[in-house]
């Protein structure tokens, strides 16, 4: 699950412009039985190919295969799951009766959940086997999507000739042919996929620092332009954690359609390849966020181990001045542009508070606009114009940043100093509300009928 994870989407997935996330799950779902499932977000090309993520997803289990179990790995697995557990916020009462209950019915021993990882121990010959079952014959695999159709068989797959019994919902359920199976079990490993390596992001340094320091409420550590510290020691929890958000403000403009996109855009590049270059500091719950909108969010959350957050900070700001924004058009096309399309077409499908987060967002900028004129606004924006944008948001900006948790003063301006030397082009101006420049209104907006919800869900049985 974690190789999978780590390695796998983001190179014959999604550098292929077949899929835009991943994402896995292991479930026990009976006294001998576990399902190892493998969740996709797929674009229109994913959808018209399905077998050959399939068919990269066992090359990836071949690889595993044939390097055999990394027993290093796997007690590096066994730390991390450690300290996770160590360190974990307090389950709900009801929450941790429900899981007791689960594991109790399927006769598991509830001192697996209860007890320390550490007392795990490694069995080459088990998990060995538990690999070798991973195999085509043990395999299904569901595609939802509303451009499969009742009518009669199209590009996207099958006629849906079948309905549920709760929801009505179509469907069809078709065998996976013997030659399909055959040509899986015959693949030959891809040079492209890797197993993990060492994690350098595991924390090692989980001391409390001295409270000496503390205060009683936040306190300015620097307001000298253009950054603002402020910083907070912990002393209730007694956690080795830090949270460190920042908001880096441009020179006010005023809003448009036009930059919402290019920030929403940005924000999809970024996350993209934040999810593989940044994925094994997300594996130790470092929680890394950059947003992007007329102000950018910048947010830290995980271990206070202060070697391994400069490493986080460093890496995570690299990934933003590392984009490519020379992509081949049809798969900046699939993995970046249509999914947006998608949200925009989708909007009358949006849950009331999401949407009203949208209406409120719009009405805070006092700027309306329609879904119709996003969709046409896109169409004309490029690669090139996504670079333009980050370049000249950084041109004058200023940071307000607050650090706390189980971090010193030094620590939080250290890490102030790395945003700062990173964003390199600092200028002094500041967001006032009286900056905001009105705008004209668009026509009410007009819900949408939904046209897609593209996925794919492969358990590995």
């Amino acid at each position: 699950s974690s190789g999978i994870n780590s390695e796998w989407p983001l190179r014959p997935g999604s550098k292929k412009g077949y899929i835009t996330s991943l994402n896995t799950l292991v479930s026990i779902e009976g006294e001998n039985f576990m399902a190892l499932a493998v969740y996709m977000e797929l674009t229109e090309l994913g959808l018209r190919q399905p077998k050959f993520i399939i068919e990269a997803l066992f090359k990836y289990v071949k690889r595993f295969n044939e390097n055999g179990i990394d027993r290093q790995l796997w007690e590096e697995n066994k730390k991390i799951d450690d300290f996770k557990f160590k360190f974990k916020e307090n389950d709900e009462a009801n929450k941790l009766a429900s899981t007791l209950a689960a594991r109790m019915a399927i006769k598991d021993d509830p001192k697996d959940y209860l007890d320390p990882p550490s007392r795990r121990l490694f069995n080459q010959t088990l998990e060995t086997e538990i690999v070798n079952h991973i195999s085509p014959e043990n395999f299904n695999y569901y595609i939802c999507s509303q451009k499969l159709s009742t009518e009669q068989k199209n590009i996207y797959g099958p006629q849906l000739t079948e309905n549920e019994d709760w929801y009505n919902t179509p469907y069809a359920n078709l065998e996976i042919t013997s030659h399909d199976i055959e040509t899986w079990k015959s693949v030959e490993v891809d040079e492209e996929l890797k197993l993990p390596e060492t994690n350098v992001f595991v924390p090692e340094n989980f001391e409390l620092v001295n409270p000496a320091e503390a205060k009683s409420l936040p306190v300015v550590l620097n307001d000298t332009d253009p950054v603002k510290l402020w910083w907070y020691l912990d002393t209730e929890f007694s956690q080795p954690k830090i949270n460190m958000g920042c908001r880096i403000h441009p020179v006010p403009k005023a809003p448009s359609v036009r930059g919402e996109i290019l920030a929403r855009l940005l924000s999809s590049m970024y996350s993209q390849e934040s999810a593989e270059s940044l994925y094994p500091a997300l594996m130790v719950d470092f929680d890394i966020q950059l947003m992007f909108s007329d102000y950018w969010i910048a947010q830290i959350r995980g271990f206070s181990d202060p070697n391994k957050v400069k490493e986080v900070i460093n890496k995570a700001l690299d990934l933003l001045f590392q984009l490519d924004f020379a992509q081949p058009e049809d798969h900046f096309n699939a993995t970046v542009v249509e999914p947006l399309r998608k949200y925009y077409q989708n909007t009358a499908t949006l849950m009331p508070a999401k949407l009203a987060r949208v209406f409120s967002k719009m009405l805070q900028d006092e700027y309306m606009y329609s879904f119709h004129k996003s969709i046409e606004v896109l169409d004309t924006i490029t690669q090139s114009d996504i670079k333009s944008y980050r370049d000249d948001f950084l041109k004058d900006i200023t940071i307000d940043c607050l650090a706390m948790g189980n971090v010193l003063s030094e620590q939080a301006s250290e890490y102030s100093n790395i945003l700062q030397s990173k964003l390199s082009t600092l200028g002094k101006a500041e967001i006032v509300a009286g900056d905001r420049l009105k705008s004209f209104l668009y026509p009410a907006l007009k819900k949408e009928k939904s046209t897609d919800c593209d996925s794919a869900l492969i358990p590995l049985l």
